[in-house]
Parts: structure tokens; C-alpha cells; sequence
């Protein structure tokens, strides 16, 4: 937990880095709360529970860790299985996961604690309400909604007066109507424009044209660009990518952005290409990379996606049984508002491409796109300080 001197913050914000969207959406809302004067902390649920980890006990792996391992390598096949897997593991041992979450909100007394994780919130939920009673729980779903048998983020809802959470936020229709069906009353429930983003998707850099942000990436100006992006850990499918970019029979190049994946940046930077190549590990400048380009190739992760969707960028994307069961709705959803096209398999991306390149088609993908539609960042942030007054105030329910 990252918090200065003695004074614990009023506000904490759970997540882990079980792929990368959960620590961006809560490093992104901690800035906007410090920007209107809210003291926010990050906590890292695994460091919290590492001592309870079973993965990390009987094969010496954490649990983020082995699921990272897993997108990577997109052995993703069994995903669903090792959900329920979690779920009935963390029943089995709730005694002893909610006695070490008792103890930290003992320790530490948060005002409001807002969480940016599926499957461990009825936990965190009854942690909290019985060492402070007083404080507020603020689900965030950083899914464009929920999974399916098993829920990742709704199961184990109380929709009493007394129950958790105390208010949800949901970045989709879909999730709104999932909530709802939970039993979430609509006062209880925050219908977010999207999903959290870096403030930076906000704020364009003073005079950097799309010609100017190519340049700094040595591309060709002139010459359309994809942005391959496969989440914080990267992915092997995007070797894949680079080789059929490669056929695709009108003038294309590439940004390729690999994450934390050294290994995989360095296969890609040796493959051959006709047009020019831009191969780089984690960055922070997303939003100028993305400036860079014209359209966006990768995985339906909720993050990714709607970062490039901010940047007006159409997406071509995969969904198949490979794909995480809690992106699989992402890809039906792009296609659904008209924003880009969802691929049964990474075969069929040479003509995706030549489709969208084709006179006035991209021009028209991006005519659909809204234009700084979403603003959930800055709603949720308006919400957590809603939930802190009502602390404060001693009011149990919403209004």
C-alpha cells in the first residue's frame, strides 16, 4: 500500500495485476480523486493475502502471476474452469482470507473502499462491514460487463438496505442490466459512460499532429498505420500478426506494443518487413503511440479497446474459445455499435485489413465513433466523493 506517513488514506482502492486493466482503471481514478483534493491509496490484493495464496504456497507461483503467465502463452482455453476453481477456494478458506482483510481495515480505518476486482468482493464486502461498520463500498466492474457461469463480479450480491455493495458502477448497457438482474435497486447502481481511462486520453500534446507523432516513431507519414496491442503481458498471437500484416497486399505498417514481454518484442523486431516497423516494450505515452495510428489490432481487452475507441480508432479483434470469458461480450459489443470487426481467427486478418483500407471505409468506422463519449474516470470520481459525504454523514443507502 502506497500511502505517505502514518495517516492511512480515506480512501483505498483494491486491485491486482492479474493483467494489467485492474491497476491502470485504479492508478488512473486515484489521479483524478488527488486532483480534486481526495487522499487515495492503492493496495495490491495479492501483497495483502500472499500469505494465504495457495498457488503460491504449493508451487511457488502467485496467483496473478500464474494467470498472467496464462494470457500470455493464451492458454486461456480453461479459463472459466480455473474461475470456479478460485471461487470455491476462496469459499473454502474464507475464514481465514476475511480475518486477514478484517485486520488490515482495522489497521488502517478507510472512509470508503472501492474495488476493481472480480471474485473476491463478497469477501471484502463483509471484511469491511465488520471492522468499520460506517465505511463505504463501492464496487467498479472494469469488465464491459460481467462473465457468465460462473459471475466474475455480481455473485454473492446482498441487495438488502445493509448489504454490498452500496453502489456499483457499471461501463455498459449490459452490465447495467446485468446488476439489475442481481437485484442491485437503479439508486444503487452508477450507469458509467465507459471504462476508467488515464486522464492522459484527455489531453492531446500541444501541436503533435498525426505526421509529427509517425515521425518520432520513424514511420512514413503518409502510409496507413496499425496499432497491434495484446495487453500488459503481451500475447504470442501477435508474432502471428506481424507475418500476415506482412501479405496484406496494400500499403500498411505497424506499431507494435508488446507490454512487459522483452522476449516476444525481441521475435517480432527480427521478422521481415516491407514497411516500416515500430516494435516497443511498456510505455506510458499510450495516447501519443495511438495518435500515431489509424486503426487497432489486438485482443477485446476492456482496456486496450476503449483506449483506442477514445483515440478514434476502429479495431479489428478475435472471439473464439480462446478468447477470456469475460472479453468474449467485448467483441460482439464493437461490432454491435459499428466501431470495428470481430474475427473468428487470426487467419481471416489480411482481407479484414484490405476491407478496412479500402476507399472511404476506415473514414467511415471512425465517423461512428464518439468523440470523447466517455467519461467514466471523472463520474466514478464524482461518485466516490458522493459515498465519502454519505460516510460522513452517517447515511446508510443511497438517495
Amino acid at each position: 500500500m502506497d500511502h505517505a506517513g502514518d495517516i492511512a488514506p480515506r480512501v483505498q482502492l483494491i486491485y491486482f495485476d492479474a493483467g494489467g486493466g485492474h491497476r491502470s482503471a485504479a492508478a488512473a481514478l486515484r489521479a483524478v480523486l488527488r486532483e480534486r483534493g481526495v487522499d487515495a491509496s492503492l493496495v495490491n490484493l495479492q501483497e495483502l493475502l500472499d500469505p494465504l495464496d495457495v498457488l503460491r504456497q504449493w508451487f511457488r507461483i502467485r496467483l496473478q502471476d500464474y494467470y498472467n503467465l496464462l494470457v500470455a502463452n493464451e492458454w486461456t482455453w480453461g479459463l472459466r474452469w480455473a474461475a470456479r476453481a478460485l471461487q470455491l477456494t476462496i469459499r473454502l478458506r474464507r475464514p481465514a482470507l476475511e480475518a486477514a482483510l478484517r485486520e488490515h481495515f482495522v489497521r488502517t480505518r478507510p472512509a470508503l473502499v472501492v474495488s476493481l476486482i472480480p471474485h473476491f468482493n463478497p469477501l471484502l464486502a463483509r471484511a469491511l462491514r465488520r471492522a468499520m461498520p460506517e465505511a463505504r463500498f463501492l464496487l467498479v466492474i472494469t469488465d464491459l460487463a460481467d462473465a457468465e457461469r460462473p459471475s466474475f463480479w455480481l455473485q454473492g450480491i446482498e441487495p438488502g438496505a445493509q448489504g454490498w455493495p452500496h453502489r456499483v458502477a457499471c461501463g455498459s448497457a449490459r452490465a447495467v442490466d446485468q446488476a439489475r438482474a442481481a437485484g442491485l435497486p437503479p439508486q444503487r447502481i452508477l450507469a458509467a459512460s465507459g471504462m476508467i481511462l488515464r486522464p492522459a486520453f484527455y489531453h492531446s500534446t500541444p501541436g503533435l499532429s498525426r505526421d509529427e507523432a509517425r515521425r518520432r516513431l520513424r514511420l512514413e507519414p503518409g502510409v496507413p498505420t496499425a496499432m497491434v496491442l495484446a495487453g500488459a503481458a503481451g500475447g504470442h498471437s501477435m508474432i502471428g500478426i506481424a507475418r500476415r500484416l506482412e501479405r496484406v497486399t496494400v500499403p500498411v505498417q505497424s506499431i507494435f506494443l508488446c507490454g512487459r514481454n522483452p522476449a516476444l518484442a525481441a521475435v517480432i523486431r527480427q521478422l521481415p518487413a516491407r514497411y516500416p516497423r515500430c516494435v516497443l516494450e511498456f510505455r506510458e505515452d499510450v495516447p501519443d503511440l495511438m495518435r500515431a495510428a489509424d486503426f487497432f489490432i489486438g485482443k477485446p481487452g476492456p482496456g486496450s479497446l476503449s483506449e483506442a475507441l477514445q483515440m478514434g480508432l476502429p479495431a479489428i479483434v478475435t472471439v473464439n474459445r480462446r478468447t477470456l470469458p469475460q472479453e468474449r461480450y467485448n467483441a460482439h459489443w464493437l461490432e454491435e455499435n459499428g466501431w470495428g470487426m470481430a474475427l473468428r481467427r487470426w487467419s481471416a486478418l489480411e482481407p479484414a485489413v484490405e476491407r478496412l483500407l479500402a476507399p472511404g471505409v476506415l473514414h467511415s468506422y471512425r465517423a461512428r465513433i464518439p468523440h470523447n463519449h466517455n467519461r467514466a474516470v471523472f463520474e466514478i470520481a464524482a461518485a466516490c466523493q458522493e459515498e465519502l459525504a454519505r460516510a460522513a454523514a452517517g447515511q446508510p443507502e443511497v438517495s
